[in-house]
């Protein structure tokens, strides 16, 4: 299955604003997610992918068709998906200067504690299982604690 790429912004975003990647292969999901943020007000970019490794294509400006900045960027990472999963794409990640610093709140099915002990190696700044019928709640709460931890004041490099 090839990657959908979808970007979506309002009148009322910032140039500056957060974007937020979605890297899920579900696209139930991802549109619950997109629903979530958009119920709760958020206005930032959001972009989709549906594998590891386009989410890094994207993230290192390998794609024509979308254009993100990596310091001013949220992971939003599903762990269960083809091609390359979300541990395998945490440690791409994570081993890469120019994109180690990018924050990736896991947001997954998976409740093993062996996933949950595998991401806390890669300083996530969170893990929030996938619940109930939304299933994009809880991680839009947290999304939105996220960037307002960080409001104004884009990430070092």
């Amino acid at each position: 299955m090839t990657g959908h790429i979808q970007g979506s912004q309002t009148t009322e975003t910032r140039r500056d604003a957060v974007t937020i990647l979605v890297v899920d292969d579900d696209r139930v999901d991802v549109r619950a997610i997109r629903r979530s943020l958009r119920k709760a007000g958020m206005a930032n970019p959001v972009v989709s992918v549906s594998n590891g490794l386009e989410a890094l294509g994207v993230l290192r400006g390998e794609r024509p068709d979308v254009s993100v900045d990596p310091r001013r960027t949220l992971v939003l990472l599903d762990l269960n998906m083809p091609r390359m999963n979300g541990i395998e794409f945490l440690e791409e990640l994570r081993g890469d200067p120019e994109l180690e610093a990018t924050p990736v709140l896991v947001h997954t099915t998976s409740e093993a504690p062996e996933d949950r002990a595998a991401v806390a190696r890669f300083s996530v700044v969170g893990y929030v299982p996938k619940v109930g019928p939304g299933r994009g709640g809880d991680a839009t709460e947290r999304i939105r604690a996220f960037l307002e931890s960080v409001t104004d004041s884009p990430r070092p490099h």
